[in-house]
């Protein structure tokens, strides 16, 4: 997190969300065998990812302060105690059971109803109706 370009998007895509195409920024060695859009061949180094700058240079490199990774860090912390209710919720509704579906008020923000599904592989579907709450996708 903290050692990506705040524009990166992946070399699979042709520019990064500051526009610059990675080709243009990208040192890459020839290989046939790889094929992407963003940049031929293998990635020798990249300016958007600090481990792989080498002599690359990039106009609109930006890294994200110390301050903005401590607030992402804490958002996380904060996605993950609302999924795992949401998940506890679930669970408990099935008692472990596959193929069921249903309706629960929300563990999460106690404001609104959250559907969920549990597939035949055990995986959770989960999604509250209101906005920014918990959405589940296993």
């Amino acid at each position: 997190m903290n050692n990506k370009c705040s524009h990166f998007t992946g070399v699979h895509n042709i520019t990064c969300n500051a526009g610059v195409a990675y080709a243009d920024v990208a040192e890459s060695v020839p290989d046939l065998n790889v094929v992407r859009p963003g940049v031929p061949g293998r990635v020798k180094s990249l300016p958007c990812i600090k481990e792989r700058q080498g002599d690359c240079k990039c106009p609109a490199q930006s890294f994200p302060s110390a301050a903005l990774l401590e607030a992402m860090q804490k958002q996380w912390i904060e996605d993950g105690r609302k999924r795992r209710a949401a998940i506890k919720a679930v669970l408990d509704e099935t008692g472990g059971d596959n193929c069921r579906s249903g309706v629960l008020w929300c563990p999460v923000c106690d404001r609104g109803e959250m559907r969920w599904r549990v597939d035949g592989f055990g995986n959770i579907y989960a999604k509250c109706a209101q906005p920014k709450c918990v959405l589940i996708v296993e």
